[in-house]
């Protein structure tokens, strides 16, 4: 290391000219006799510190300079900070704002979703039109969530639609149609659409068997930003369902919404459904935690907690290794006053006698657009004929 050499390999006092010693960083002193420190004896070296930031993690020589320099080599790190503690290393980021986005990387994290969609067993039976639940897992044991809770839970969904009397609506990202087999029959007309070709291919072979959706229902698969050849304008609700937490970012999330606002007419809603809470991802991750420990926390058992310890490792690993998108609901306050059509926002908890992650974690908002602006009428009495 020919650079560093100059630096550390200095002239040596003790020995011929020549003579070379190594710097080692270390900063020490000799002590004098009489110390009031008895341990340490007058003669001796006694060691005050490092002259850099050098660290030791279980024995090894760290630069934490190095580390962060490493850090901040990634595009989206704007600053990075390094510490030791513990006996290891931990890296504090600040994400650089202005970042662009990588539509290969939102593209192929949109693909995954689809792919694992497209792979469940929808039925296209006529009996299952409304009421085909497949995929609704709970993350305490991976089994499917009660039929009535999820009746329950779609209800209350259909409750807060029907609300903002709807007559021209599209839904993003339809699924197997549990909210358009509800409203679509108080609609004029009902777009749906979704990344899934299964689920739109299922859903129009039951949508042509119902009578009174004939001529009335839309289907088309599409990905949520997709928005070419759809009527501007046009649609007085526009619903986003439990479809949220699929997206590839917060800015592929407010992309999308600006664009759908744009669909809106004037005095319309976007209503942006089932939205996890980044506030409660720990508590649900704890929650779920210590129901697979043997406390069922939301079935109010009262097992062993296990290694609380271990717990918490668990539920700090959890919380790194999410997939999905949570959002906090200031978000959409900030989305408003970032110049979108937005007006106002209403941010409404779950309702439901079930207590499960469905009503416990997760949101409802409603965004509001703006209405035109009223053309002020001519005062005649001004005018000059």
């Amino acid at each position: 290391r020919p650079a560093v050499r100059p630096g550390r390999f200095v002239a040596c006092p003790f020995d011929p000219p020549g003579a070379r010693m190594y710097r080692t960083g270390d900063v020490v002193r000799f002590r004098t006799w009489g110390s009031p420190r008895p341990e340490v004896g007058g003669g001796q070296l006694e060691y005050l510190g490092r002259a850099d930031d050098q660290v030791k993690v279980r024995g090894f020589r760290v630069e934490p300079g190095e580390v962060e320099a490493a850090l901040a080599e990634h595009p989206a790190v704007a600053r990075a900070a390094v510490l030791a503690q513990d006996d290891r290393l931990i890296g504090y980021v600040v994400p650089r704002q202005d970042t662009a986005r990588d539509d290969g990387l939102e593209a192929d994290h949109v693909g995954e979703w689809r792919d694992i969609y497209d792979a469940l067993p929808i039925a296209p039976e006529e009996a299952a039109f409304g009421h085909d639940f497949v995929g609704w897992n709970s993350s305490y044991d991976a089994s499917p969530i009660p039929v009535e809770q999820m009746r329950e839970w779609r209800d209350a969904t259909v409750d807060r639609i029907l609300a903002l009397r709807p007559r021209r609506v599209l839904e993003v990202g339809v699924g197997t149609g549990l909210l358009l087999s509800q409203v679509a029959p108080h609609c004029e007309t009902y777009w749906a659409t979704d990344f899934s070709a299964t689920a739109i291919d299922a859903l129009t072979a039951q949508v042509a068997r119902q009578a009174d959706l004939a001529g009335r229902v839309v289907l088309q698969t599409r990905p949520a930003h997709d928005i070419d050849g759809l009527p501007a304008v046009t649609f007085d609700t526009i619903v986003i369902n439990s479809v949220v937490q699929y997206f590839p970012s917060a800015e592929y999330l407010a992309d999308v919404i600006g664009k759908l606002m744009r669909l809106l007419a004037p005095g319309g809603a976007l209503f942006v459904g089932d939205v996890r809470n980044l506030r409660l991802l720990r508590p649900l991750a704890t929650a779920v935690r210590l129901h697979r420990t043997g406390d069922h926390g939301d079935s109010g058992g009262h097992g062993d907690h296990g290694d609380l310890a271990a717990v918490r490792r668990a539920v700090e690993q959890a919380v790194r290794v999410e997939k999905e998108l949570l959002v906090d609901p200031d978000f959409f306050t900030v989305l408003r006053e970032h110049g979108t059509d937005i007006g106002a926002v209403a941010v409404e908890v779950k309702r439901g006698r079930h207590h499960n992650e469905l009503t416990r974690y997760r949101y409802d908002v409603t965004l509001h657009k703006r209405p035109a602006a009223p053309v002020r009428p001519l005062d005649l009495r001004s005018e000059e004929h």
